[in-house]
């Protein structure tokens, strides 16, 4: 996960906090008493629990961010820290060391302050051992602080997205870009994740003139077979930038991003990568809070209770690497459409409204399988060429090797590479405000050639095979006659006779419909449309039965060895 230019509990705001405490024991103090600790003549050192909660801890940052808008939202919280207009996630591990170093810092001032002083103290380190002994320190403690009841963080809408440097920020609309702006100019009343604030200062000018690294980076991805680019392809992947870098979530068109192999080899027998697909995603995390997850955690059949831990309320995009041919897409279903559940170790699991749950973006070396309708409903697919496979290949030559010597997004880019680069990014993000990710997008020819020869791979000449059932789909759609499936069970074995013993006529049958659905036939010959589970006709062979004799059926048997033509009662599909 990136990180910010600084943590909000560093030492320097915590010796502040530190001064305060002095400051606010004082007698001519008009704050509040911020010790919670205090020595009872009976009983010793006391804690004033209320006291720790209600105005210690509100008043070093700690508080209790509602998670949502609704009445339900009430019970599901994250504690956090606030600065300002700043505010970071912390966990009770973070929340307990930060406890502790505000009263170690405590004891160090207070050495000095109480040098050569005879009259004894109460020691941090006192309070540190009673505190270890209650129930402070804990989940369950952390719960009881005051919540932000007051305070939203600040989102992208439906018009706009917000990117936010150390210097400023930015609003970012379909018209372009706005100047720099003031932290000062942001709503009293809105909190920004400093998990959010990029660890640069903004350059605010055009593109620069020169080396464009970022821009030919993705136009070398939607290059088509002959070298060129696609402009439709490059318009289909600045669109998918452009949505994952807009935190805000359109209800009708909530969707993972998947960066896929454009020429993917199915003959080969495991993923072979390098064509920059997670290069891409990864230059996201220079501008967006990004969580890694790992993409071999997803295999059908294997479950991660905790896949998701790398991710919290602050996250704005999650990105699932390498997902393999196993992949189980159904995980992704709920964390799409709804509710965003991370469950960490030892902790209760948070739910991360859907309007505030991270996006996610999928890299995959193997083509998405088409076959389920709910997976492909939410999936944006981007096609990726292979020019830096070839390169690296034929060339030697990596990306950083293409690009300067300099890795894409890289810590080497001087400021004219990140002022073109954020410049890009913002165009991407425009083009999707002006124009949202369209309703439907074509694969290519090669990607559903490969989705096929995929679910063909227990053939060995699936080219072949496939080759012969688009051929045969032509003949049959510019016949316009029905065809008698047996005929073409029969067709198919014996132009390939070595088929396996398990590829049963059923199996035939669904890769014609599936054959037919990819490249726009009728998957279903009997309701004259394309659809999935379409039936076949059973009709009496009697009244056309010369078609079936035309066709060389006369010495078909059926399972039973039964001549069809015998019985005037047959029926045929």
């Amino acid at each position: 996960m990136k990180t910010t230019y600084k943590e909000l509990w560093n030492d320097e705001y915590l010796t502040s906090f530190v001064n305060r405490i002095f400051q606010s024991g004082a007698s001519n103090s008009k704050e509040p008493n911020l010790e919670f600790w205090f020595d009872d003549p009976k009983k010793g050192l006391q804690i004033d629990h209320s006291a720790f909660l209600n105005r210690f801890c509100k008043e070093l940052g700690i508080r209790n961010l509602i998670l949502g808008k609704d009445v339900t939202a009430f019970g599901n919280s994250v504690p956090v820290f606030v600065v300002g207009n700043r505010v970071e996630q912390m966990d009770t591990k973070t929340f307990k060391n930060v406890i502790l170093k505000v009263l170690t810092i405590y004891d160090e001032e207070n050495e000095k302050l109480m040098e050569g002083a005879e009259e004894p103290y109460i020691k941090g380190e006192d309070v540190i051992t009673k505190l270890g002994l209650g129930s402070l320190l804990t989940e369950k403690g952390i719960s009881l602080i005051k919540g932000l009841y007051d305070h939203q963080i600040i989102r992208d809408d439906s018009s706009s997205a917000y990117r936010f440097f150390r210097n400023g920020w930015l609003l970012i609309t379909k018209d372009g870009v706005s100047p720099l702006k003031d932290y000062s100019e942001l709503p009293k009343d809105k909190l920004v994740w400093n998990t959010s604030v990029i660890d640069k200062d903004y350059i605010d000018q055009d593109v620069v003139e020169g080396e464009q690294h970022y821009r030919d980076f993705v136009e070398n991805l939607s290059q088509d077979d002959d070298g060129n680019i696609d402009p439709k392809n490059l318009e289909t992947i600045k669109l998918g930038i452009g949505y994952l870098c807009h935190t805000y979530h359109p209800k009708d068109a909530n969707k993972w991003v998947v960066a896929c192999e454009r020429n993917f080899d199915p003959n080969r027998k495991k993923s072979m990568g390098g064509n920059g697909k997670s290069i891409l995603f990864e230059s996201l995390k220079s501008v967006m809070n990004v969580a890694d997850v790992d993409g071999r955690e997803f295999e059908k059949g294997k479950s991660d209770r905790y896949a998701f831990a790398n991710c919290d309320a602050s996250t704005e995009l999650c990105f699932v690497d390498d997902a393999n041919e196993k992949f189980d897409w159904s995980r992704l279903f709920s964390r799409t459409t709804g509710s965003f559940m991370v469950r960490k170790m030892a902790t209760n699991p948070i739910y991360i409204p859907n309007e505030d749950a991270p996006k996610i973006c999928v890299s995959s070396n193997f083509p998405v399988p088409d076959d389920d309708p709910s997976t492909m409903r939410r999936s944006y697919l981007i096609e990726v060429s292979n020019f830096y496979f070839t390169q690296l290949f034929e060339m030697g030559l990596t990306p950083k090797d293409i690009h300067g010597g300099k890795f894409i997004a890289g810590d080497d880019w001087e400021d004219q590479d990140w002022v073109n680069f954020y410049r890009y990014i913002w165009d991407c993000i425009s083009l999707y405000l002006n124009k949202g990710l369209p309703k439907k997008l074509s694969a290519s020819p090669n990607q559903i050639r490969s989705r096929l020869l995929v679910k063909m791979s227990s053939v060995d000449d699936r080219d072949e095979l496939l080759d012969f059932y688009v051929e045969k789909l032509k003949e049959y759609a510019q016949s316009g006659k029905e065809i008698f499936v047996e005929h073409f069970y029969r067709e198919v074995r014996e132009n390939f006779q070595y088929l396996p013993a398990r590829i049963t006529n059923k199996k035939l049958y669904e890769w014609l419909k599936e054959v037919g659905n990819a490249y726009g036939y009728l998957s279903n010959p009997n309701e004259g449309k394309t659809s999935y589970g379409g039936v076949l006709k059973l009709v009496r062979l009697a009244p056309i039965k010369n078609e079936w004799i035309a066709c060389g059926m006369t010495d078909y048997r059926d399972k039973n060895g039964k001549d069809p033509l015998s019985d005037k009662l047959s029926r045929v599909y």
